[in-house]
């Protein structure tokens, strides 16, 4: 259980709820979920940033190597064709 005091939030909640005919706890779950998901997608974004700069800020080749065995200028090759 989750509990906090916003008067504000709270009065256009409630709002909300009655206009639409749906019940506070709907909104407040959709409004979290929606949030977790964001944040969690942001932080696997910059994690995935951070693992594939180097020090100095250049990007790490290795990671865009294909790894089904074909290299790097075959696919620039393919791409000039």
């Amino acid at each position: 259980m989750i509990t906090f005091r916003s008067p504000e939030l709270e009065t256009r909640l409630s709002n909300l709820a009655v206009v639409t005919g749906r019940n506070k706890t709907f909104y407040l779950k959709e409004a979290l979920q929606r949030f977790l998901d964001d944040y969690e997608d942001l932080y696997i974004a910059e994690q995935r940033i951070v693992e594939n700069t180097n020090p100095d800020g250049s990007r790490k080749i290795e990671n865009y190597i294909p790894k089904n065995g074909r290299s790097l200028q075959g696919i620039l090759n393919d791409l000039d064709d």
